[in-house]
């Protein structure tokens, strides 16, 4: 960063700040110009200088109006410069706290959750960025995206720190490693859970996103961090990557070398398994469902250790875990789940969970939709895997957002065969929430996958108040 903005970022003073969206931009801020995905941040210069702003960092000046008379400072790329200027602007708070980042296709947000149950157990104060929500000590700020942008980002990592935290764990996605949002944040343990596909309505093709995931530990190495990596070596992918990662690193799953662990009994009752370190073999009761969760606190076992804390006290801390919401969310006393699968890996792990859990005459009924908007190639997938895995398939809309409600309910259908006559549709997701249960017999089980935490439905440009939580429990009479 040159040293006239330098010289900025240290003259700025609060309420002054540094901003990337017009819209946020008051009187005397800094507004940064970015390039996105889908937007030039660029078109928006004359609406932040008439929202007040007084400093210009853009890379041309084209749409900068004649008449602004306050300072313009152009660089080659406004996405690096942000981070420069806002870890600078807050003092650095990434390096005063002990940070972890989880990044992966499934499995970040247990793995964040499990991570903060153990290290809050050992009494350091741990906040949480990540899909549901931030929060630190009972303080919760709302989330918008899986990793926030950097501006939000920055702000509550200083929040997080003003708040005398620790330890920050936070999930990064590949869409905020391909935007630059995490540059600068100094991480001491690094995450990767699994890979398998999403987002290719954004990355294109899996070698893109695998690309984008990988930048994560780049990134690292070119900062110069003293970082740990934590890998799952039970991906193909990972284990490949791990020969040529530039980080050190400590594997983990069932052919984890360093951290591994076997499951011997998967109920509805949660998990029981051996976890191994070091010739070290504890056993491990995990009060949640599914082959996958004893992945994820392997994972959360094998950052706590990194971190410098008991192997077999990390393990019995997790055994008080109670899971987390919309996460295979049990809606009790019945046998009905809502969970955020969203992926066609997602969707099996927990498809596959409560088959494995389930007792002999217990049915499966999964109601799920795929996302307008999206990844289209995942609808075929997410429609086999519903067909192999459960007894009665109900197929809805889950945020279709602009697009047509009955071409995505269409691609879907391509990956169930014709002939399967236990295959429903309604459009209204509510509705189809109501076909499945009323579908249930007895001890069936119900799989409400897709929103799990979420609590709005996109249709358009709406957002209208649903959450399948609140829906299951009003049907059932239970709230």
């Amino acid at each position: 960063m040159n040293a006239s903005l330098n010289v900025l970022c240290r003259s700025l003073r609060p309420p002054c700040k540094i901003q990337d969206d017009s819209r946020a931009v008051q009187k005397g801020d800094v507004f940064i110009a970015v390039k996105g995905f889908r937007r030039d941040g660029h078109i928006f210069i004359p609406e932040a200088v008439k929202n007040g702003a007084q400093t210009l960092v853009v890379e041309d000046k084209e749409n900068i109006p004649s008449d602004f008379e306050g300072s313009v400072y152009k660089v080659d790329s406004t996405k690096k410069i942000r981070s420069q200027l806002l870890n600078q602007y807050y003092n650095s708070p990434s390096e005063k706290m002990f940070c972890i980042g989880v990044t992966g296709t499934n499995g970040k947000t247990t793995t964040t959750y499990m991570i903060e149950h153990i290290l809050s157990a050992k009494g350091w104060n741990t906040g949480v960025i990540g899909t549901i929500n931030h929060h630190l000590n009972g303080k919760v700020w709302s989330s918008h995206l899986t990793t926030p942008n950097s501006v939000e980002l920055y702000e509550r990592l200083s929040d997080f720190r003003r708040l005398s935290a620790q330890a920050v764990v936070m999930e990064v996605s590949s869409i905020g490693l391909d935007q630059n949002r995490i540059d600068g944040v100094d991480f001491n343990i690094a995450v990767f859970t699994n890979f398998t596909q999403d987002h290719l309505d954004y990355h294109k093709d899996m070698a893109s996103y695998f690309k984008a995931k990988t930048k994560f530990f780049e990134l690292i190495k070119e900062s110069g961090s003293n970082c740990m990596a934590v890998l799952n070596t039970d991906d193909e992918h990972i284990y490949n990557y791990s020969k040529t990662i530039p980080l050190s690193f400590v594997s983990y799953g069932k052919s984890g070398e360093h951290f591994s662990y076997e499951i011997f009994h998967e109920g509805l009752d949660g998990i029981k398994c051996n976890m191994f370190y070091n010739g070290d073999k504890i056993p491990m009761q995990l009060p949640l469902i599914g082959s996958h969760n004893a992945s994820n606190a392997m994972a959360a076992i094998a950052v706590a250790v990194a971190a410098g804390f008991s192997f077999e006290k990390s393990i019995k801390c997790l055994e008080s875990f109670k899971g987390v919401p919309g996460r295979l969310e049990r809606i009790h006393p019945s046998y009905v789940f809502v969970d955020y699968a969203h992926t066609s890996h997602a969707l099996e792990n927990a498809l596959q969970s409560l088959q494995k859990a389930r007792k002999k005459d217990q049915k499966i009924i999964v109601v799920f939709g795929c996302g307008g908007g999206r990844d289209q190639g995942k609808r075929k997938d997410m429609g086999h895997v519903a067909h192999h895995y459960a007894d009665s398939i109900v197929i809805t809309s889950d945020n279709p957002r602009d697009e047509n409600p009955d071409k995505i309910v269409q691609d879907i259908l391509q990956g169930i065969p014709q002939k399967d006559s236990h295959v429903f549709v309604h459009l209204d997701r509510k509705t189809a929430i109501q076909k499945g249960l009323e579908m249930a017999q007895d001890q069936d089980i119900v799989l409400i996958a897709g929103k799990g935490h979420e609590s709005k439905q996109i249709i358009g440009e709406k957002e209208i108040e649903f959450s399948d939580v609140q829906v299951c429990k009003s049907i059932l009479g239970l709230s």
